[in-house]
């Protein structure tokens, strides 16, 4: 074989396979991610467009969104947009890691149509958390879009 191949090879080979590597198990864990956290968004925006008083959130969100006062939040837009009807379709929108409290936290986002009574079809954007060594998926944090 010539030289004029064989760095190409060596550098396809070294470097470029490795990175195709990387590559695919990045995008194989977000993908994990996000099919793990799918069936749980829908339930979870349901339960907390459903919530009547604060300490529903208890057991359905972070204990960061709880402090933040984002159920009060949800609880001020359902009594001005009424009764929950119905949710939509919720679609990915990204997931991403982040650290709290020394541990780490895995997070996907989705967004999505809610009807209801009053206030007719709104959008909704729900970020889904749970510890990385954690099965359970809780509401991180919910946003309603007026």
């Amino acid at each position: 074989m010539s030289k004029r191949i064989l760095v190409p090879l060596a550098f396809l080979f070294f470097l470029g396979f490795p990175a195709v590597g990387l590559v695919w198990v990045w995008n194989d864990a977000h993908a994990r991610l996000r099919r793990s956290a799918e069936p749980e968004a829908r339930i979870l925006v349901e339960k907390a467009l459903q919530a009547t008083k604060v300490e529903d959130f208890d057991v359905l969100s972070t204990n960061v969104y709880i402090k933040s006062g984002g159920p009060a939040a949800v609880l001020k837009a359902r009594a001005e947009h009424g009764g929950l009807k119905s949710v939509g379709t919720l679609s990915y929108v990204r997931s991403y890691a982040g650290s709290r409290s020394d541990m780490v936290w895995q997070f996907v986002e989705f967004k999505g149509p809610v009807t209801f009574d009053k206030g007719g079809e709104v959008q909704v954007r729900a970020t889904l958390g749970r510890h990385s060594i954690n099965v359970v998926w809780l509401l991180d944090k919910l946003e309603i879009d007026r």
